[in-house]
């Protein structure tokens, strides 16, 4: 049986697709079910789960409440015939989902595809550290259990959106590599929106000026393009869909900014950054 396990969007179990999906529902079995499964390498005690699911907002008979919560997952796990492939083990006051090995976790899909799109980019192989880097950003954009509010999920969340930066970096780069300084400029300019969105909704521990620093020391194309075209249409008063290029430049260091903003000089053959 091939389990196919999601977390981005509806939290729920496929085997089949066509038989349908076992849809965790409501919230508490879907926080206690994403838990379980993102810590699967591990027991989870009785406590680290009731604070996943209820933060400091336990209810006052949380063990009898908890309890009931893992009665209605092994039932949806019956109910769907997940028996002996989905189980979970309970010993003493810990808790441990058990998968099959090959099982598909879209959360864990997304952190690999990203990974693999890097490796192929050191090897040089653009093409496929695009379609890999187009995988791992796609998954790792999506809402993991949207509407929910738990310290636990935002270290996830915030893992996510470092992987979905990472895409676009990656892909930014291999376009450059391929010489497509449209597709680099475009894969940066998302990057560029996203760091905002990131800072503000997770405050990401990451230098926001990172991928454009990069390419601002070897002088790319990309960049020079992109503030240059922003430039020109915010002249003539139709920026349209670009960013202004002084919110581009709060993002890179003063240094980095001039030497942008100066005349570019030719970049000779092979002498890019992944030269």
């Amino acid at each position: 049986m091939a389990l196919r396990v999601s977390l981005l969007g509806e939290v729920a179990i496929t085997a089949d697709p066509l038989a349908g999906s076992c849809v965790l529902r409501p919230r508490q079995l879907a926080m206690a079910f994403a838990y379980l499964v993102l810590h699967r390498d591990r027991p989870v005690t009785r406590d680290e789960l009731a604070d996943a699911l209820w933060d400091d907002r336990q209810p006052q008979s949380w063990e009898t409440a908890l309890r009931v919560v893992l009665s209605k997952l092994r039932a949806k796990f019956a109910a769907y015939g997940f028996e002996g492939a989905v189980e979970l083990h309970t010993s003493g006051r810990t808790y441990r989902l058990v998968l099959p090995v090959d099982v598909a976790v879209d959360v864990e899909e997304a952190a690999a595809a990203v990974t693999n799109a890097e490796a192929a980019l050191t090897s040089n192989n653009y093409l496929e550290a695009t379609a890999l880097a187009g995988l791992g950003g796609k998954l790792a954009s999506a809402s993991l259990l949207t509407g929910e509010d738990a310290r636990w999920l935002d270290e996830r969340r915030r893992e996510l959106a470092g992987y979905a930066l990472r895409a676009l970096e990656t892909q930014a780069q291999a376009a450059i590599g391929q010489g497509d300084w449209l597709a680099a400029a475009a894969a940066a300019h998302k990057r560029c929106q996203l760091v905002r969105v990131v800072l503000h909704e997770h405050g990401l521990d990451e230098p926001a000026h990172h991928s454009l620093t990069f390419h601002a020391r070897h002088r790319s194309p990309p960049f020079v393009w992109y503030l240059r075209t922003c430039g020109s249409q915010r002249a003539r008063g139709s920026a349209g869909d670009l960013e202004s290029p002084h919110s581009l430049l709060m993002l890179l260091p003063l240094e980095f900014a001039t030497q942008m903003l100066a005349p570019s000089k030719a970049i000779p053959r092979g002498a890019g950054p992944l030269a």
